[in-house]
């Protein structure tokens, strides 16, 4: 089903921050939401990462190729820069570097930017600087999502009260009375068992699929 409320969330953020984080555990609906607002762009460098992700070689070569995919024009115009970088304290310049291909493509139209299952590379001993500082770093046409089962252990009240980062957590993330309704409505479901599904679910979808599907 359409979940305005959640579109015009995300939109808001989008708009205000450079960076939002969607968080939830498996199942609260981040991927859905994230795919949805990516029909709004026509460019879109999607990474899905996972554990082995952590190794910084690795992973900076899957951005960098992420990042590169969905441009136009980008080595025709990219001025000599490091073409690798295979130590992890370089983190800062790797991120100026991948941020620049944008800047010297034939980009005429925001780029959204998604790292998906982020959590999966936050306990690598350099993630650190490369969130902080990738946050930072976003031009007004690069819009940056993050999806993690989790919230990183970093000072993230920084980056909100610099207006860099917005958070959607799971509260935000599950369905109300009346999208359960709705869902229930839409699959031949009675509003009774809709509202005995919601409050059993607490509103997490993955739950309320599970009714759904079992009545």
């Amino acid at each position: 089903i359409q979940r305005p409320r959640l579109d015009e969330i995300l939109l808001k953020s989008v708009e205000k921050f450079g960076a939002t984080l969607i968080s939830g555990r498996s199942g609260t609906g981040k991927t859905a939401l994230a795919v949805n607002f990516a029909c709004n762009y026509r460019k879109v460098a999607w990474l899905r990462l996972d554990s082995a992700d952590a190794e910084w070689n690795t992973f900076s070569n899957y951005f960098s190729n992420s990042v590169e995919y969905p441009l136009v024009g980008v080595k025709k115009n990219m001025p000599k820069v490091a073409s690798k970088f295979s130590n992890p304290t370089e983190v800062s310049q790797f991120i100026e570097s991948e941020l620049s291909k944008i800047k010297y493509s034939d980009q005429i139209e925001p780029l959204l930017m998604v790292l998906d299952d982020i959590h999966h590379i936050f306990d690598a001993d350099w993630f650190e600087e490369f969130f902080m500082t990738l946050v930072s770093s976003l031009s007004p046409d690069i819009h940056l999502l993050m999806l993690s089962r989790g919230t990183p252990a970093l000072p993230l009240w920084r980056l909100r009260s610099k207006q860099l980062l917005g958070v959607i957590d799971e509260r935000l993330l599950s369905f109300n009375l009346k999208e359960t309704a709705e869902l229930f409505e839409k699959s031949g479901r009675s509003s009774e068992t809709a509202s005995q599904a919601f409050i059993k679910s607490f509103g997490r979808i993955s739950r309320l699929k599970g009714f759904v599907e079992a009545v």
